[in-house]
């Protein structure tokens, strides 16, 4: 398996540190940057964004759109999640003018999304994910596993039962500001955008009331609330847009468990 991927970035709206240390770190460059030569990159594409950030586009307003012919996969979706989830409905939502809170995508994961035969709405409102079987190797009080992506979470019920879930399928977009954002989808959103011939098929995704928690701390909060806050279609604008080869990732949870003998009367 290629050890690297291909990616697109967005570096002029990435935290000066942030960028610098993904080009350095997670990005193949031949020879390898330093920290200067990734400095003056950021800073060219933090200046040209400023430049764009001069001639404001205003976000698209949140709200439903009508889905047409996605309507029905959408209220088969709808009875398939049941009611005890944070979705407040389905609506049709251009990804261009979607705002963005994350600054990367991967291109190999992105045609994924684009070979499937499948139609949009399938493709955006996925209910059943795929699950693997864990292979877990102990060392001392600690277990560790790999899982085939980083969207899994390790929970542990009232009752003592410790699994590990995967985050929702779907794709979710969340009302923030005058817009809204794409919580999730990145990929399908940019294989969405990138298709050619261009999809006639709206791009659906579940509407959430939920906000990441990292938008709501400066300063990316203050980039999304601005006139012109940063936007899905920047990963398709070259003068805002970078092509990188990414080193390829495994995600491996590592669990430690300790038993402790504490005083009564300890917190």
């Amino acid at each position: 398996m290629d050890e690297t991927l291909d990616a697109v970035i967005l570096p002029g709206w990435m935290e000066e540190r942030e960028a610098i240390h993904f080009l350095c770190d997670h990005c193949v460059f031949r020879p390898r940057l330093n920290a200067a030569q990734a400095r003056a990159i950021w800073f060219g594409y933090h200046r040209r964004t400023i430049e764009i950030c001069a001639s404001p586009q205003q976000p698209q307003a949140p709200g439903a759109v009508p889905l047409d012919g996605a309507a029905p996969p959408a209220a088969q979706f709808l009875a398939a999640i049941g009611a005890t989830t944070d979705v407040t409905g389905v609506v049709a939502a251009g990804p261009r003018g979607l705002l963005a809170y994350q600054f990367g995508v991967t291109v190999d994961r992105a045609h994924e999304h684009g070979a499937l035969r499948s139609t949009w709405a399938e493709r955006c409102l996925v209910v059943d994910r795929p699950r693997s079987s864990l292979v877990i190797k102990r060392d001392g009080d600690s277990l560790f596993f790999d899982v085939p992506h980083a969207e899994h979470l390790l929970t542990l019920s009232p009752e003592g039962a410790l699994s590990i879930d995967q985050v929702p399928g779907y794709v979710m977009v969340v009302p923030f500001g005058s817009g809204l954002v794409l919580k999730a989808g990145y990929h399908r959103a940019y294989a969405y955008l990138s298709a050619r011939p261009g999809p006639r098929e709206p791009f659906v995704a579940a509407m959430t009331k939920i906000v990441p928690g990292e938008i709501l701390d400066a300063p990316l909060r203050g980039q999304l609330e601005a006139d012109r806050p940063p936007l899905v279609g920047d990963f398709l604008n070259p003068a805002l847009a970078l092509a990188v080869r990414t080193h390829r990732q495994r995600y491996r949870f590592k669990i430690t468990a300790t038993m402790q003998a504490l005083p009564w009367s300890a917190e």
